[in-house]
């Protein structure tokens, strides 16, 4: 009968009767009663039961024949049947301790092995076991029960294994349930319970795809106060366990972990922090390494600013890692703070100043991580979290000691422009701002410091100038190539000229080095085989120079040679023809790259190196038709894209005639625009060059030159002259074209068509020598009378350097006819007459330097007209000096040449340089200047110290050995006569600190361990001798001295040892002459001219310099040092500080602005030594710099650059051998007994 409550209402009473064991009971009979059984228990309210009407069937449902009946669905009936009775007797279960526990193991057993599935047998039923264990709790019960701990570290083990079966939502969602009771019912969390839990944020189950993490993190963020303090525990004692140097691996395992927890459930590492804050003050690097890694990638992650702000103390911490003294803890610190430049505004400041300082670290390996974090970084990041500063912090990395920091500075800085270059390619303004300003910055790397040169050229092909995927738009890659030099300057633009291949000498070093591998066959030689292989070897040794590993160069470009593979053979020919187009080049470069890998993969980087810098990947055939349209359509609405069109045309029609050839019916069309003058200007000259190439192959073009030679405009003048001199049987037209220009000669002409006429006459007392020889005297006397002696009405002593066609009239006309009397020199240099003809031709060009720019010594002139004519002149004395006979006149006067490279004027210092440093690698030049590179230490504007200097050690490094030893070592003698006679030099100790600037320059680039031998005995021979100026022998047997001096310091230093030396050298006999008598050099030998008293203090001096560097004063300014008049030309020096000049886009008149003509080079090889091999090599070798815009329209302050600069000639010239020195008997004068 039915109990009731206190309240009268009735208590259910259970009506299910039937005995659940029976012995003789079916399996079927059995679960028909326990279906019964629970549908009338699941029906059944927990307060509405009479608990005693449930003891008849409790103890039956625990009984082993139930719990380990053979029938499934007999069990999960049972263990349903059992969940209710749990939960009409909360909170007081019916069973012992033992009882419960043997039934919350059948129960989980239950769902491990049955649920498996929405189709496996008995689901609902396991469902609704699992629904029942959640929403009851009735789990409470389990950490009570005897070995509870165990028990629930068995249920949270089966639950996460029971998860990976991929069941519905709410099926997580009753796990998750059930062991979060579990966790906050528990007294004492057991510790493999905490292990159990972070088990499922190791990597490979990180992600909220995998059902056992999203259970962790939902039980993780609905119990993290509980957990907290495990966790930390956790951590600590895997770092107790663990406190070993050589035994991180489980450290970086936890450390990871903790990374891991954050970024799902990071208020469970509350108590972590602190803890991660000690490890970075630790004492093992590794600690504070795996700690370092830690808090950056935690406080990188989102939420990471408030975590810096809740620490303070560890933020703090972990920003002095910068500082720490280990070099692999700041790399990690580096590393792991990328993340902050994109994320957090309130981190980003003081992270980015870390960073930027780090680039400048002690330690390569931290700079270049500093530069590898900007490589990882997205656009927007780089764009508004980057300040520009920043960027060029980065960008200066690029001239970093270390290869691998100038590695990471390239890739870094090329990766974010190509991000850039849509945007900068569409003209948004802040990305041209922010980084259209790379590409220049990366090419000005290879002037100072050269061995970037093959870092660089990856960075152009890979970042700034790709080739197309397929060669197909060949238009838009020639836009890309105008895009980025629309923002490059002068300097930056030769550079790129420089490496597109087209201003490389024929044959170049890889077109010989093909031939040579085609002779050589694969080491299997017929004919003359000591004489192929010796020639193989000295190509493959003179072509490995260029990389920066020579040894596995030459080592590779060997194995290539002997895979004699004819199909590479011809993809290498293909890239060596200037006629061949982009499509076919991105074709060739494919499939060689391709054919490499496979043939043998360890030659691949060599080869592909080798391949590009043979290929025309900047500028190609398939470029002239665009560049051309750009002048045609745009020269008005876009002029500066125009002039950059234009620029590259002139240098393909200087450097490369042979890509114009099936463009030449183009450019006689173009002729006829005749309101076009940059097209027009650029036509001429590719016709005037595929004239000069093919005398024949241009025709109907004499009248229309001729009429262009008259026309007046500078360039049309000379190139339609050229065009007339080179022309078949053209000659008369020319010649009546002199005629013609000589008699309207005139200073007064009011439509200044002056300039013009001085233009083709230059040119044709280069091109047609007889022609302009008939009319010479007339035409000589008129400049010198008209030209050169004139003087302006007012004097502008402003030296300010204007652009080329904003100098003055009268100093574009003086610098034409300086340029017209050197032409007529060289077109006679092979004649008797030669030496008469440039006799007066030099001494005015000395007279020019000896009067500071004037042909006469009273004659007034501007400042920066002055300055254009020392430099001019400087230059037609080095062009002279080309020409054996002419360079034997030049020698006497050669100190008061050399000096120049002190000239006030900064444009007329780098301008002579680069002219030197021009000739001299191409060896046409008496090796004596090569002192003069040494004389740049002093100089106030460091580029040009830097560019002497880059070019003495990388001609040091290529050089062969004897002529290594002609150029630098032999000419110490050379360079202590030139410090002797320097007009600033006495025994003062000012002067001394000064010539010691010098000697260290020499000493620190060309002295070493197997030479010092050698440079030691020079000098002591030195004081065996005397000057032909003997009234200076004191000066040079001091500046001896002290060259032994320096010699002995550096050799103390690097513990080098002096021994004598094995040979006789004899020294140079023009300057130096033998002493009267044995006494006299006794005398000489046994006198001190620098006391070792002096030589200490200048020693300090000079230390003391060092440490706190002082700008030198000018000489000849107002000081305390008093100037020495020069013995040679007895005229005041000064060398002022440059004034920048802006920089303008070389216009149509890029090479008219001169009077020079940009194939002018040519010509001058062939009247020198008509060397098929030295053809353009020279071209413009008197050109006087012209003064480009920088790209972005508006002028800067820039540096003017002349001619081609040394690190450009350095690549693009070393096919140059040493026959030019052999020529001029330059042979090395050293002797060894061995």
């Amino acid at each position: 009968m039915a109990t009731q409550t206190q309240t009268g209402s009735a208590l259910y009473s259970l009506k299910f009767k039937d005995k659940l064991l029976v012995k003789t009971q079916s399996s079927d009979a059995l679960l028909k009663k326990m279906k019964v059984l629970h549908a009338e228990l699941c029906g059944i309210g927990q307060e509405n039961i009479n608990k005693d009407s449930l003891s008849s069937i409790k103890s039956h449902l625990i009984d082993k024949s139930i719990l380990l009946h053979r029938d499934k669905g007999v069990k999960a009936y049972a263990a349903c049947c059992m969940a209710d009775l749990l939960r009409l007797t909360a909170p007081d279960a019916p069973y012992t301790a033992l009882e419960l526990k043997d039934m919350f193991q059948f129960f989980f057993r239950q769902l491990v092995t049955g649920l498996k599935g929405e189709d496996s047998p008995w689901y609902n039923e396991y469902i609704y076991l699992l629904e029942s264990l959640a929403t009851i709790k009735s789990v409470c019960l389990v950490p009570d029960l005897p070995n509870g701990d165990d028990l629930t570290a068995d249920i949270f083990r089966d639950l996460f294994d029971l998860v990976k079966l991929d069941l519905p939502k709410k099926v997580e969602l009753y796990m998750s349930d059930i062991l979060v009771s579990l966790i906050e019912e528990s007294p004492a969390i057991p510790s493999s319970v905490v292990d159990i839990i972070l088990a499922q944020f190791t990597p490979k189950n990180a992600r909220m795809d995998h059902p056992t993490f999203r259970l962790g993190v939902d039980v993780c963020k609905a119990t993290s106060d509980r957990l907290q303090s495990l966790v930390a525990q956790y951590f600590a004692d895997i770092i107790v366990q663990h406190n070993s140097e050589d035994d991180t691996g489980d450290l970086a395992k936890a450390h990871n972990l903790i990374v891991q927890i954050n970024k799902s459930c990071p208020a469970l590492l509350n108590n972590v922090i602190p803890q991660l804050g000690e490890e970075l003050t630790a004492e093992d690097p590794n600690f504070r390494s795996l700690a370092t890694q830690t808090m950056g990638e935690l406080f990188s992650e989102q939420g990471g600013d408030e975590l810096a702000q809740k620490y303070p103390q560890v933020w703090k911490s972990w920003i002095t890692r910068t500082r720490d003294k280990s070099a692999g803890v700041r790399v990690t610190f580096i590393e792991a703070s990328k993340g902050m430049l994109g994320h957090h505004s309130s981190l980003r400041h003081e992270v980015a100043e870390v960073l930027r300082s780090k680039m400048l670290d002690t330690d390569d390996k931290v700079r270049a991580a500093a530069c590898r974090i900007y490589s990882h970084m997205d656009y927007e990041t780089a764009l508004h979290n980057v300040t520009t500063d920043q960027l060029k912090e980065l960008a200066q990395r690029i001239l970093d000691k270390k290869p691998s920091v100038r590695q990471e500075a390239l890739t870094a800085i090329g990766k974010l422009y190509r991000l850039a270059f849509p945007e900068i390619e569409a003209g948004e303004p802040t990305a041209i701002d922010h980084f259209a300003w790379i590409p220049e910055e990366i090419l000005h790397s290879i002037e100072k410091l050269t061995e970037t040169r093959m870092w660089v050229e990856r960075a152009i092909l890979k970042y700034i100038l790709p080739l197309p995927s397929k060669g197909e738009d060949e238009a838009q890659w020639s836009d890309q190539l105008l895009v980025v030099m629309r923002h490059l300057d002068m300097r930056a633009m030769q550079a790129l000229v420089s490496l597109s291949t087209i201003n490389a000498p024929q044959p170049t070093m890889e077109g010989r080095f093909l031939e040579a591998c085609k002779e050589y066959n694969g080491g299997i030689v017929d004919n003359n085989e000591e004489e192929v292989t010796k020639k193989f070897n000295a190509i493959v040794t003179q072509l490995s120079t260029r990389f920066p590993d020579r040894v596995k160069a030459a080592e590779d470009l060997r194995n290539f040679a002997k895979l004699n593979e004819s199909r590479l053979y011809k993809l290498l020919s293909i890239a060596l023809d200037p006629q061949t187009d982009m499509k076919a080049l991105v074709k060739a470069t494919t499939e060689f790259t391709r054919r490499v890998e496979q043939a043998a993969s360890s030659i691949s980087e060599t080869m592909n190196d080798l391949f590009r810098r043979a290929s025309f990947y900047i500028i190609n055939h398939s470029s002239i038709p665009s560049l051309s349209k750009r002048i045609q359509r745009f020269s008005e609405n876009d002029p500066e894209g125009a002039a950059k069109a234009e620029f590259i045309l002139e240098r393909i029609c200087k450097y490369c005639p042979a890509m114009l050839k099936t463009h030449i019916p183009e450019f006689i069309k173009a002729l006829s625009e005749e309101g076009n003058v940059p097209l027009i200007g650029i036509s001429l000259q590719a016709l005037s060059s595929a004239t000069r190439a093919d005398p024949s192959g241009v025709k109907r073009l004499v009248e229309k030159a001729a009429r262009f030679a008259k026309a007046g405009h500078r360039k049309y003048a000379k190139f339609g002259t050229r065009i007339l001199a080179f022309s078949s049987g053209a000659s008369s037209k020319c010649q009546e074209l002199v005629e013609e220009i000589t008699k309207a000669l005139d200073i007064h002409d009011p439509n200044v068509r002056l300039e013009g006429q001085l233009c083709a006459l230059a040119e044709a007392a280069k091109s047609s020598p007889d022609a302009f020889e008939e009319q010479s005297e007339t035409i000589i006397g008129f400049l010198l009378k008209h030209v050169l002696s004139s003087s302006p009405d007012e004097i502008d002593e402003d030296e300010e350097w204007d652009e080329n066609e904003k100098a003055p009239l009268d100093a574009r006309l003086k610098i034409l006819a300086l340029k017209i009397c050197v032409n007529r020199c060289m077109a006679h240099a092979t004649r008797d007459s030669a030496l008469d003809i440039a006799r007066p031709v030099i001494k005015m060009l000395f007279a020019i330097l000896s009067n500071m720019g004037s042909v006469k010594a009273d004659q007034a002139d501007h400042a920066h007209t002055k300055a254009r004519l020392r430099l001019q002149a400087c230059l037609s004395l080095l062009r002279l000096a080309t020409v054996q006979i002419y360079s034997q006149a030049i020698n006497p006067h050669f100190v008061n040449l050399a000096l120049l490279i002190q000239d006030p004027s900064f444009q007329v210092r780098m301008g002579f340089l680069h002219k030197i440093i021009q000739l001299l690698f191409q060896r046409k030049i008496d090796p004596r200047y090569h002192t003069v590179l040494f004389m740049t230490a002093l100089d106030p504007d460091k580029d040009i110290t830097l560019t002497a200097r880059a070019y003495v050690l990388t001609s040091l490094r290529r050089l062969p050995r004897d002529l290594r030893i002609l150029s630098y070592e032999q000419m110490v003698p050379r360079l202590l006569y030139l410090l002797a006679l320097h007009p600033d030099f006495s025994l003062e100790p000012e002067s001394l600190q000064d010539t010691v600037k010098y000697i260290d320059l020499y000493i620190d680039t060309v002295l070493t361990s197997d030479n010092i031998h050698l440079i030691t005995y020079i000098t002591q021979r030195v004081k065996g001798v005397r000057l032909e100026e003997h009234h200076y022998s004191e000066n040079l047997y001091a500046v001896s001295e002290l060259l032994l001096h320096r010699i002995r310091l550096k050799a103390m230093r690097n513990s080098w040892t002096t021994n004598a030396y094995p040979g006789k050298i004899q020294l140079p006999g023009d300057v130096f002459k033998p002493l009267p008598s044995s006494e006299v050099a006794a005398k000489i030998l046994r006198t001190v001219y620098l006391p070792e008293e002096k030589l200490q203090l200048l020693d300090e001096q000079t230390k003391a310099m060092k440490a706190a560097p002082k700008p030198r004063k000018p000489r000849g300014t107002n000081g305390t040092r008093k100037r020495k008049s020069s013995p040679i030309n007895k005229q005041p020096r000064r060398v002022k500080r440059r004034k920048k000049p802006s920089y303008d886009d070389e216009s149509s008149e890029t090479d008219e602005s001169d009077g020079e003509d940009p194939d002018d080079k040519i010509d001058e090889d062939e009247d020198v030594e008509s060397s098929p091999k030295s053809e353009k090599m020279d071209e413009d070798t008197d050109d006087q710099p012209s003064s480009p815009k920088s790209g972005r329209g508006a002028p800067r302050k820039a540096k003017v650059r002349t001619g081609v600069s040394c690190a450009y000639a350095f690549a693009n010239l070393m096919s140059v051998g040493s026959a030019n020195a052999k020529s001029k008997g330059w042979g090395v004068r050293c002797t060894l007994n061995r």
